[in-house]
């Protein structure tokens, strides 16, 4: 049964600079309109001016930006010591740091948190979404994590109780793989915790205004290719090393003579190693490649990537969105995976992690072989994803049905 309810605050998000952010976003909406088809739906993310600007150019006029505002205290003044010397750590100055998320929420009937990656380790731990979601819950409205993959914190038994707790307060886990199910149950999670997809395997194409030359490249049937300086992070020698390094598993891939290759951007952020700098980077560091190596401009949107990504005869993707862009789209998927979410996905996906590359052993042979083998295997992938990927969307949307249950249970709240 759907019903409409007056809005939907999403939060935890990054801007759509990132585009994974931005796919998790048009996904989310996909999801949310198919169960509630007259709801409001309001986005408060995280990334400053990047934020700001997504506000102004937003092109679906359903969603309203509000987007955080850590500035919100000028410097210095009395407000501004107040905090930074009493109440800093204090949930009496919760409202004021986080304005944006806090006002907007009164105006709507349930928090998503939708970062897809905030409760893990892939990016250091930071209590930012701990103390975001206590001042949620303080609402006494419904607070869901959606589509995300959760831990693994066994290295750190402190975090581990840290994050067990926080996520026994929630309404709803929605787990995207069964890798973060499995996980929370080993550590006492599971009452409130449901299995769904990613949101992002709903976003639908949009065929982008592109050059005639990159129109002709796609015609040729290309694999495609993302790197992020992010690897580099995981691998020895560093991220000094790593364009060096991307630019011999390049250089491998074109060995195969298994077509051209087309390397695809995804995560556009200065601070997150921008994807399209790093891979020109990597492009100087390989030289001359006769016409057989271009690159996607960086000014495309999620949906613009993801039908450039559905013309590719396969993909290798370390963005995780890349590679649910070309999953979702029945492209043969190789994950360059550094944690668990990628194993997590390719495991509903495949049954196995045999299109896995853990990124400290990523390597441009190990690679090329990868790669081959999945080429040899095409017809086949193809033939798999073409059974599985519904069952994923089906999942996906699922997540809607879940949070019309609990809001009708609940009336909207505790």
């Amino acid at each position: 049964m759907t019903r409409s309810l007056p809005g939907f605050l999403m939060v935890g998000n990054a801007s759509y600079r990132s585009r994974g952010c931005e796919a998790i976003v048009r996904g989310t909406i996909e999801v949310l309109a198919a169960q509630f088809p007259n709801a409001k739906f309001i986005l408060s993310s995280f990334g400053g001016a990047d934020a700001r600007k997504d506000a102004e150019e937003e092109i679906d006029a359903r969603i309203e930006h509000r987007p955080h505002d850590p500035n919100r205290v000028r410097k210095w003044t009395p407000q501004w010591v107040k905090y930074r010397l009493l109440e800093r750590h204090s949930p009496v100055w919760l409202p004021m740091a986080y304005s944006a998320q806090y006002s907007a929420l009164r105006e709507c009937d349930c928090a998503l948190e939708i970062g897809g990656d905030n409760y893990s380790l892939d990016y250091g731990h930071s209590d930012t979404f701990i103390q975001l979601d206590r001042l949620l819950l303080s609402t006494g409205k419904p607070l869901v994590l959606w589509g995300a993959s959760v831990g693994p914190f066994s290295d750190n038994p402190e975090v581990e109780d840290i994050f067990r707790e926080h996520l026994q307060r929630f309404d709803l886990v929605l787990a995207r793989e069964s890798a973060t199910v499995a996980y929370l149950a080993s550590i006492g999670v599971s009452e409130n915790v449901r299995l769904v997809a990613d949101p992002a395997f709903t976003m639908k194409p949009a065929e982008p205004d592109i050059s005639d030359d990159l129109r002709a490249f796609l015609d040729k049937r290309p694999i495609g290719l993302n790197l992020s300086g992010l690897v580099g992070r995981f691998r020895e020698g560093g991220r000094e090393e790593w364009p060096a390094g991307a630019a011999e598993c390049i250089r491998a891939l074109l060995d195969l003579d298994a077509g051209p290759l087309l390397l695809v951007p995804h995560d556009l952020r200065e601070a997150h190693n921008n994807d399209y700098e790093f891979m020109l980077s990597a492009m100087d560091v390989l030289g001359r490649s006769d016409g057989r190596v271009q690159i996607v401009p960086p000014t495309l949107s999620a949906t613009e990537y993801k039908w450039v990504i559905s013309q590719l005869r396969a993909h290798v993707g370390a963005r995780t969105h890349t590679t649910i862009a070309s999953l979702s789209s029945c492209v043969p998927t190789v994950s360059i995976g550094y944690s668990m979410k990628a194993r997590g996905i390719n495991r509903d996906v495949f049954g196995h992690e045999d299109w896995v590359i853990p990124i400290q052993e990523l390597t441009p042979a190990g690679l090329s072989s990868k790669v081959a083998l999945m080429l040899d295997q095409e017809s086949l992938v193809r033939q798999r994803l073409a059974e599985v990927i519904p069952e994923m969307v089906k999942r996906a949307y699922s997540a809607g049905e879940l949070l019309g249950d609990l809001l009708n249970a609940g009336n909207g709240g505790r």
